[in-house]
């Protein structure tokens, strides 16, 4: 089910997002859903999270129509804002990169800010992007990006020895399509890294809704690691390494965070005050407060007494390669 809170603030047709009967992995009918989650970067509206009691795959419904899926990300959208470019004598970006003379290609480029890290002598660098704002802004650094999906690029069978996609896979319409053609592009040597948000974290289960990493209509996919895994070997891929990162890692991310999830929580709290089910105005600051120091809390006491357990952090980082 979808709520608008306001339409007046809302630019967006709606009334063309599709609401889905079945399981999107699977086509199962068997789903159910297990609450909603609100959209106040865009859309102003609250959607659904879904869960396939066949395959276990969780999912966002609706969703946006996908040729209209850039409307819903918004001009200031982090990924897309123009990068400084890097000189050459720069160290190398401190995520893992890839050899000399190697083709690289990084899916959901934004504006091109990790593969400006990546230039070294004889490296081909290519990305694909939705955003035609973040394409031109790539482009001006001189980067080789695709405006559309990885599909629509048609790179040839075999082209890369790396592929990555940093927090893009919740964001394709069809995981098991754009696995299958990273594959299909994929050197027999080559390997595909990518990070995602772990469903089954501990903020998950605490804050439900609320928790920042949906990021609905945008995350379309909301990954645990057994469903990621078994989708991982349909595909013909190979799972070479998956662990569990925390998030946040600093003081800026942790703020970023902490604003994100109170000001979901007091939506949430608005929300019930219309719907009469909650004592007044007065009491949403303090609700939304209190219930989010109380998860942060328990959140960093498990962190720091090392009572939380792997699969609990806050998302699943892995690297893949062909099967043989």
């Amino acid at each position: 089910m979808l709520w608008v809170e306001d339409r007046r603030e809302n630019d967006f047709a709606l009334s063309a997002l599709v609401q889905l009967q079945k399981c999107p992995l699977c086509g199962s009918g068997d789903i159910r859903t297990l609450y909603p989650s609100y959209d106040f970067r865009v859309s102003r509206a609250w959607f659904d999270i879904c869960s396939c009691r066949s395959c276990g795959y969780v999912f966002t419904n609706p969703r946006p129509p996908e040729e209209d899926a850039a409307a819903f990300y918004h001009t200031g959208y982090y990924a897309y804002q123009p990068q400084k470019p890097v000189s050459p004598v720069a160290p190398p970006a401190p995520e893992r990169g890839a050899g000399p003379g190697e083709r690289i290609l990084d899916i959901g480029c934004g504006s091109g800010g990790w593969l400006l890290g990546q230039r070294r002598p004889g490296r081909e660098l290519y990305g694909v992007e939705i955003s035609a704002q973040a394409v031109e802004a790539a482009r001006g650094q001189g980067l080789d990006v695709r405006l559309g999906t990885l599909e629509a690029a048609r790179f040839p069978d075999g082209f890369f020895d790396l592929v990555r996609l940093n927090h893009v896979l919740e964001h394709v319409y069809d995981p098991r399509r754009t696995l299958l053609e990273i594959r299909r592009i994929l050197k027999d040597d080559g390997r595909c890294e990518f990070e995602i948000p772990n469903f089954q974290s501990f903020e998950s289960a605490r804050y439900k809704g609320a928790w920042n990493a949906l990021d609905v209509p945008r995350h379309i996919s909301h990954f645990t690691a057994p469903v990621l895994e078994r989708l991982i070997r349909e595909c013909g891929l190979r799972l070479r390494a998956m662990h569990f990162v925390w998030f946040p890692a600093g003081i800026a991310q942790a703020a970023g965070y902490l604003r994100h999830e109170f000001t979901t929580w007091r939506r949430l709290c608005l929300e019930m005050r219309a719907n009469r089910s909650f004592p007044g105005r007065a009491f949403v600051p303090v609700a939304a407060g209190g219930r989010l120091a109380a998860g942060f809390a328990v959140y960093w006491w498990r962190r720091l007494t090392g009572k939380a357990k792997p699969p609990e952090r806050h998302a699943i980082a892995v690297t893949l390669g062909k099967s043989s």
